[in-house]
């Protein structure tokens, strides 16, 4: 016999096969996972200790890594866009004891939540039996992030990137759209919109802009939300008097119809889940009947099919308008660009006055920014001459894949959007350009003129809100006050005009009206009235465009009054008459001489009858 322990000729050693894994994005080959359609994640499952020639078994389960209040780490089975759970596996034959082998796991990851951990689990097998696993939830090598692609927007004035918008005939905002967790060499289109930041409603200009009515424009665009997968609106129907749907969330489709979903999935301790169905929709008959349809459940997995009719006055619907909160809930569904081009074909009209833009674009990188320039005539948009302003807003949405090449085979979804009416990084003022103005006398600078024939006033006007290096043109027309209309002089206006180059948005110039002849206008006000053009292109074409004005017939700051007495000094005054001083001097020094002349006398006189009165009277 042969019994020795320590012999190692007689000693064989038998280990046990080891799996460790490391999980990686299957598109970009790192740890961090776009959510999307068409998820792809690949776990390398490094495998030792297995028979060379034989057939083993990898399968996979992925988990979502799940942390409590109290920061206890549980795991929660992944569940696809379908609500089934993501698995995958892969047969080999192994060439030596150890070795890698690829597990690829493809889902819809489209509904995942950002920052989602993600952990692969992974069961090696040999004719059904399981060898070998590796299932630590607390494994960074098996953990991937999902995220989902976000986009963030700063709206700007293109011409010096403030905050602040001149209302011109041919104005720009940009909107910096900076996006983050796409994916590289794919192709994307962003698309956006200037709205108005009060009304939540898109800006209008152009020809046939004035003609729609907030209420044509609501419809539309809530029309528009539908039809790419946004319930904008939030709508409140009672049925019989009743509140339809116990209060779940009421959408309105494509084709008017009324839906509500209030189906839950409630997981179980076991980790079983209680799936509960009650979907409904209501559809208006052409006869004014209401036709319920659906299905109706109670928790427990019992589900009724229901069809009732209602009469039309049983059913009522009340609109509470757009929630742009809803855009934050992306659609799930591709597009339909047919239904989307019928419906723009059928509002092209409507269409041509809103202020739009989309740009495709291939990212290189998982983050990165694009810049989208709205061009448009902003004076469409407020009503400059009286000084309104407007705060605008971009909304942005980025969809993934090419609008213009888009086909049932290569479809479009919408993965990201930016469309909050109260975000201030994505809204800019739109302001008018203004003027004031002061009208003095040019010869001492204040609001009295002599009635003379070569009188002239300036006007000195202070602008704000110019364009720099732009050139503006003004023009000045002298009014009455008496009549309210312009003065005549000799049957001519008096009227002045000035182009001039700002160098900065504020500033001042002045500009000189006269001379003309004010002789006749003793006791008249003139004022002066100011309008600011400035030459834009309009469809083509040299316009000028008035950007601002003052004509305020009551104002005094721009207000003359003529006078032949004015107080103070005759002399130095502009519009008086030298022909007429020089005559009145003339009389004066006359007048002077014959009164010294007789002054002398006159006191020689009353020194002889002092000296005879002398005597009588001493106080004399």
């Amino acid at each position: 016999s042969h019994a020795d322990i320590e012999d190692k000729s007689q000693t064989v050693t038998i280990t046990k096969p080891e799996v460790g894994t490391t999980a990686k994005d299957g598109f970009d080959g790192n740890q961090t996972v776009v959510s999307d359609t068409e998820v792809s994640v690949v776990d390398t499952v490094k495998y030792k200790n297995v028979t060379p020639g034989k057939t083993y078994k990898v399968s996979g389960t992925l988990y979502e890594k799940v942390t409590d209040k109290d920061g206890k780490v549980a795991k929660k089975e992944l569940l696809d866009a379908d609500g089934n759970p993501v698995t995958a596996e892969t047969e080999f034959v192994p060439d030596d004891t150890y070795g890698t082998v690829d597990v690829t796991f493809t889902f819809d990851g489209s509904l995942l939540k950002d920052n989602t951990p993600v952990v692969a689990f992974e069961s090696l097998s040999y004719k059904g039996k399981e060898i070998a696993s590796h299932s630590d939830i607390e494994d960074e090598d098996q953990t991937v992030t999902m995220h989902t692609s976000k986009i963030g927007t700063t709206a700007m004035d293109k011409l010096d990137g403030d905050k602040t918008v001149i209302a011109d005939a041919e104005s720009t905002v940009t909107d910096e759209v900076s996006y983050d967790h796409v994916l590289t060499g794919k192709a994307y289109t962003m698309a956006g919109i200037l709205m108005d930041a009060k009304t939540g409603l898109p800006v209008l200009t152009g020809e046939g802009a004035k003609k729609y009515t907030e209420d044509d424009l609501t419809k539309f665009t809530s029309g528009l939300m539908n039809l790419l997968g946004f319930q904008s609106n939030t709508y409140s129907i009672k049925v019989k008097g009743k509140d339809w749907g116990n209060g779940a969330a009421t959408v309105k489709n494509a084709e008017g119809s009324y839906t509500y979903d209030a189906s839950e999935r409630t997981e179980q301790e076991d980790g079983t889940w209680t799936v509960k169905t009650d979907t409904q929709t209501l559809t208006e008959q052409e006869d004014g009947t209401w036709k319920l349809t659906g299905q109706e459940g109670n928790g427990t997995g019992s589900v009724r099919n229901i069809e009732e009719t209602y009469k039309a006055d049983e059913v009522e619907v009340t609109d509470n308008g757009i929630d742009w909160s809803n855009a934050k809930k992306l659609p799930t569904a591709s597009i339909d660009l047919a239904k989307v081009k019928a419906y723009a074909e059928e509002n092209k009209d409507l269409l041509s006055c809103l202020v739009y833009k989309t740009a495709e674009f291939t990212p290189e990188k998982e983050s990165g920014s694009i810049d989208m320039d709205y061009t448009f005539n902003s004076n469409d948009v407020i009503d400059r001459l009286s000084g309104e302003t407007k705060n605008l807003v971009v909304f942005e949405v980025m969809f993934k894949g090419s609008i213009e090449n888009a086909s049932d085979e290569t479809p479009v979804s919408i993965v990201a959007s930016e469309c909050n009416k109260d975000n201030e990084g994505q809204t800019v003022k739109l302001a008018p350009s203004t003027i004031g103005t002061t009208a003095t006398d040019k010869s001492d600078g204040d609001h009295e003129l002599m009635a003379g024939k070569d009188a002239v006033i300036t006007d000195e006007v202070k602008y704000e809100g110019l364009i720099p290096g732009k050139e503006y043109t003004l023009h000045a027309t002298l009014m009455d006050k008496k009549t309210g209309e312009p003065l005549k002089v000799a049957d001519k206006g008096v009227t002045a005009e000035l182009k001039f180059t700002p160098n900065s948005e504020s500033g001042t110039v002045s500009i000189d009206l006269g001379e003309f002849d004010a002789t006749s206008l003793d006791g008249h006000t003139l004022v002066v009235f100011e309008e600011l053009t400035k030459q834009s292109d309009i469809d083509g074409k040299a316009t000028d465009v008035t950007v601002a004005e003052h004509k305020d017939i009551n104002d005094e700051g721009q207000s003359v009054t003529v006078t032949s007495t004015p107080a103070g000094s005759t002399y130095g005054k502009t519009g008086v008459d030298m022909t007429n001083i020089a005559i009145a001097i003339g009389i004066l020094l006359i007048a002077a001489g014959c009164a010294t002349a007789y002054g002398i006398k006159s006191r020689k006189t009353a020194k002889g009858d002092a000296d005879e009165s002398a005597e009588d009277n001493t106080e004399a």
